[in-house]
């Protein structure tokens, strides 16, 4: 005779975490494209090419250029993300 706590669960195969995420439509962000991470990113270069121009007007010319680039780069990439999830949805909208 097997006493009740000499039982244990049927094992299940282990599911790694990243699977489960796949699995688990709760545990996914919201934001799978990156839009939300570069926009934060090129506010943030904004807002840097901004103080060091009119805030700290003697600075060097190079951090000027350093920071316009930032949000240069950041806007392109922004661009290029927005375009990008763009197209996936309208692929998405033909196969349905």
């Amino acid at each position: 005779m097997v006493a009740v706590s000499d039982r244990q669960p049927p094992e299940r195969p282990e599911v790694s975490a990243i699977d489960q995420v796949r699995l688990d439509p709760r545990l996914r962000t919201r934001d799978d494209s990156g839009i939300t991470a570069v926009s934060l990113g090129t506010l943030a270069w904004a807002i840097a090419w901004l103080v060091v121009t009119f805030a700290i007007p003697d600075t060097d010319d190079s951090w000027r250029a350093i920071t316009a680039a930032g949000f240069i780069l950041g806007s392109l990439g922004w661009v290029f993300l927005v375009i990008r999830q763009r197209r996936k949805q309208h692929r998405r909208h033909d196969q349905e």
